[in-house]
């Protein structure tokens, strides 16, 4: 039996379920159907464009519809890149790779484009020499899906994106993708005016960029289990992009892992191969911090450990030699000296020098562009301190 050729029981199944979650009317494409009107397996379309355009021509306001697509290669041989309006849902049959989906047209710039609501789910899409493989645009997209997709970008020779979302859409969710990409043309995942997405479970395997935040509106957007791997840059973000948190994000092989010129983006969890731990500064003098003059103060001005850094780094440990031997108190800034993000209070008693480890739980994070500065204070006062740092490069 054909992998396309579905039992009639699985077929009403199917559509009983379709229905059941919202769909209007759900549409075949199989290479064995009839191409009549794509009601079963075997009236099915016999060419995905066809689908498409049926529901680009028929469908009403408020209507979603959804397309089963059967094993095989569906090109869309279509110029420029198809682009679709409407609310429509692809499904696979099979596992991601076996129904794949591509446009092999000449002048074809795009494989799949929506301006409308989509779920795009179980297929593999092949991005050809030059062709974005999905692209999401505008507010009217709002909600879309991405699942189960793997697109192959290996092939190509031109600067493109796997993936594209952009023109203020929103509240788009991406799961369980993997690109295989080519390392001087392919950008995995870009964003470009897109906000409040979530994006989980993503490999990006060989690409010039993995993720890229492209525009100074890419915010409030959350990326969780992303595995960015053999990139020139694994992570890229633009001026002006805000608030984006990233958890769990392992680094292999990158050639640079993170570049983010972006603002307050909050990283937790980031895993790293090779990772590299220097001491700042690289000397045996320290940085001298002048303690508070009177007893349990501050000092007066915070002094500059490290200079603002061309990348993100760990703060994993701070040495420190006090001049006298009493209970003192350092806090660390990465704000010039206002607000700290490590505290500690130190006992030196005879010993005059030591080590302490921030571990909050996790080492201290500084984002890129940021300076690290040091305030002291002491039981008696005026007790000041050597600084170094323990610096892990990301």
């Amino acid at each position: 039996m054909e992998k396309n050729r579905v039992e009639p029981e699985l077929v009403r199944a199917v559509m009983s379920l379709a229905h059941s979650i919202g769909f209007t009317e759900t549409l075949f494409v199989g290479a064995a159907g009839d191409n009549s009107d794509g009601s079963s397996w075997a009236r099915a379309y016999t060419s995905l464009p066809t689908a498409l355009d049926w529901i680009e021509a028929n469908q009403a306001t408020g209507e979603i519809h959804c397309i089963i697509l059967g094993s095989g290669t569906w090109d869309m041989n279509l110029t420029g890149v198809p682009t679709y309006t409407k609310a429509i849902a692809i499904y696979g049959v099979d596992s991601r790779n076996h129904a794949v989906i591509l446009n092999s047209h000449a002048t074809a710039t795009g494989v799949l484009k929506f301006t409308g609501w989509c779920s795009i789910n179980n297929v593999q899409i092949d991005c050809g020499t030059g062709e974005i493989g999905i692209e999401i645009e505008g507010i009217t997209a709002i909600g879309s899906r991405l699942r189960k997709v793997f697109f192959d970008c290996e092939a190509l020779v031109g600067a493109a994106d796997a993936i594209l979302i952009d023109g203020g859409a929103a509240y788009i969710k991406l799961r369980d993708i993997h690109i295989d990409g080519e390392i001087t043309n392919t950008t995995g995942i870009r964003l470009n005016n897109a906000n409040h997405l979530v994006i989980e479970e993503v490999k990006v395997h060989s690409a010039l960029a993995g993720i890229h935040l492209d525009n100074a509106a890419d915010d409030d957007n959350e990326f969780l289990d992303c595995h960015l791997q053999t990139c020139i840059t694994g992570l890229l973000i633009d001026a002006g992009a805000a608030d984006n948190h990233f958890e769990h994000i392992f680094f292999y092989n990158n050639t640079t892992r993170i570049n983010d010129n972006g603002t307050t983006t909050l990283f937790t969890n980031i895993y790293m191969a090779n990772t590299t731990t220097i001491i700042a500064p690289d000397d045996v003098a320290g940085v001298l911090v002048v303690g508070g003059a009177g007893a349990n103060a501050w000092s007066a001005a915070a002094v500059q450990i490290r200079a603002a850094s061309a990348t993100p780094f760990r703060i994993i440990g701070v040495r420190y030699e006090c001049a006298v031997a009493e209970r003192t108190g350092i806090r660390l800034f990465s704000d010039g000296g206002t607000v700290p993000i490590f505290q500690d209070l130190v006992e030196t008693g005879a010993a005059i020098t030591g080590k302490t480890e921030p571990s909050q739980p996790e080492p201290i994070w500084v984002n890129q562009g940021l300076a690290i500065h040091a305030r002291v204070k002491s039981e008696a006062g005026g007790n000041n301190c050597l600084i170094w740092l323990l610096i892990q490069i990301i």
